[in-house]
């Protein structure tokens, strides 16, 4: 095969150092790190600010440079400059006294302003109702107390339990586990260690490897497991510690606001309104296998026992009916300072003097004979 004349190899090195000049060099950095967009992109930002004339609109070109400061593509990078150099067009045509661009710069300025307005209502809102969200399932004392363990000191109980409490719990459980692991771990390299410097002390080597003292090359294990201990025992202070006398008073506090609360509740039940608690204990309802063996009538006396907390009325004949434990009971007597009966009437809530009540009773006996004899008469 001939080797190539000297036209061609002349001709390949002319073409080669023509092409050299065109490769593309891609540079080592990102662009958006390179001085030769980040000036011209700051220029442009500068230029957008001082030639805005509007408060709302100098607002629309920040925003629009810090929506887009975080994109790294060209394509979506360029298309965000050009609308930029778009806009710095219209502002110097507004500038040099264009009235159509004027008039579309004012009309963008009120709806921005209008946007803007609307924005920060509907911020407003979402706060309030975040606030209310966050007062509404915020964590009450109940009056109770989560006496000292291994995962927490002594904590007031509430409702709901805060969910920092329940991961720091959850975190500590899972953190004794670990360290139980890893101290069963030790142990046993250190048990096996001691095992290898035993048998390389009886066969007599001269050249031992675990050989010597038991504490240089147990140093390391030793202070791994010093180091669980030190957790282990501050887990048995935790557990062992005292109730703080500032904690105990303010669960007793807790405790006592809790049954003034619900004394006002059964307060206003029984005037006659329909609060929360009512429409809960409502919605409840015996257990499905007691409920298929009850009769409609039994159905009934159960939601309307579960209706109120009243003793008295028909309410209170319909819980003396199925059994409930009364503070009186339908009939129950007691005597007046006078000497007199009187009878406790769950229907009418009241205490009935006997005598009067049996007068009482006399009248409208005389009454219903006469309204008889003279419906009879006059017939």
């Amino acid at each position: 095969m001939s080797s190539p004349s000297p036209a061609s190899l002349l001709f390949r090195a002319n073409l080669a150092c023509s092409i050299s000049s065109l490769r593309r060099v891609r540079p080592n950095r990102p662009f958006w790190e390179l001085p030769v967009h980040r000036i011209p992109t700051l220029r442009l930002f500068r230029r957008l600010l001082r030639s805005a004339d509007y408060t709302q609109i100098r607002f629309s070109v920040g925003l629009h440079f810090r929506s887009n400061q975080h994109k790294t593509g060209t394509e979506k990078v360029t298309a965000a400059l050009r609308t930029g150099y778009k806009w710095l067009k219209t502002f110097e045509s507004a500038h040099s006294g264009d009235i159509k661009s004027q008039e579309i710069l004012q009309r963008y300025d009120r709806l921005v302003a209008v946007k803007r307005k609307k924005a920060v209502m509907e911020r407003e809102e979402l706060e309030v109702l975040n606030e209310e969200n966050r007062m509404r399932n915020r964590p009450m004392l109940t009056g109770g107390l989560m006496f000292p363990t291994l995962w927490h000191p002594a904590l007031p109980r509430m409702k709901p339990q805060p969910i920092k409490v329940s991961r720091m719990i959850a975190k500590r459980k899972r953190s004794y586990e670990n360290r139980q692991v890893l101290s069963l771990r030790l142990k046993e390299q250190l048990r096996y260690a001691k095992g290898e410097v035993a048998l390389e002390e009886g066969l007599g080597v001269s050249d031992s490897e675990y050989g010597g003292s038991v504490r240089e090359w147990s140093r390391e294990i030793s202070a791994a497991l010093d180091k669980n201990q030190v957790y282990f025992d501050r887990m048995l202070t935790r557990a062992n510690g005292p109730v703080p006398q500032e904690l105990f008073e303010r669960v007793i506090q807790a405790r006592r606001n809790k049954i003034a609360n619900k004394t006002r509740e059964r307060e206003r039940e029984r005037k006659g309104e329909v609060l929360m608690a009512t429409l809960r204990r409502g919605r409840k309802g015996p257990p499905a296998d007691a409920l298929v063996r009850m009769a409609s009538q039994q159905r009934e006396d159960d939601r309307v026992s579960r209706g109120g907390i009243g003793e008295v009325g028909y309410l209170g004949k319909v819980k003396a009916r199925i059994g409930w434990r009364l503070s009186r009971k339908d009939g129950e007597t007691r005597t007046t300072e006078d000497g007199g009966t009187e009878i406790w009437s769950i229907e009418d809530g009241a205490w009935i003097d006997v005598e009067k009540e049996k007068q009482l009773q006399v009248i409208a006996e005389e009454l219903e004979q006469e309204n008889e004899r003279r419906r009879l008469g006059g017939g």
